[in-house]
């Protein structure tokens, strides 16, 4: 089983990322984050946050669709509670589990059998 990857280190990570707005190498990161991270760590931990930004991408793009467009009705979705979430779908999201739970609504709400 993977070894669950705590948010805060993920939080570390992205902060030093976004401190490169043109990009950068593996090395530059490297060399930037403190603590330290093995290279093949890094890595990994660049690869969920990828993953993490494309879910992001799709489930805003879902809610578009399912929205027409209406920004006022997808963010009254994002802000109020949802039953079938559990939560807000705000609050929800911030978890990759959340958001894959998320992902996972919209994409039955999109595309009913």
């Amino acid at each position: 089983m993977p070894k669950q990857v705590s948010e805060e280190e993920l939080e570390a990570i992205r902060r030093v990322v976004s401190g490169f707005p043109g990009g950068a190498s593996i090395d530059e990161i490297s060399d930037s984050i403190e603590p330290k991270i093995h290279r093949r760590t890094l890595q990994r931990r660049l690869a969920v946050l990828v993953e993490r930004k494309q879910q992001c991408v799709r489930l805003f793009r879902s809610l578009d669709a399912i929205t027409d467009g209406d920004g006022t009705v997808a963010r009254a979705w994002l802000r109020n509670g949802n039953r079938a979430l559990g939560a807000r779908p705000l609050d929800r999201i911030k978890t990759i589990s959340g958001l894959s739970h998320a992902l996972a609504y919209l994409d039955s709400r999109r595309a009913p059998l």
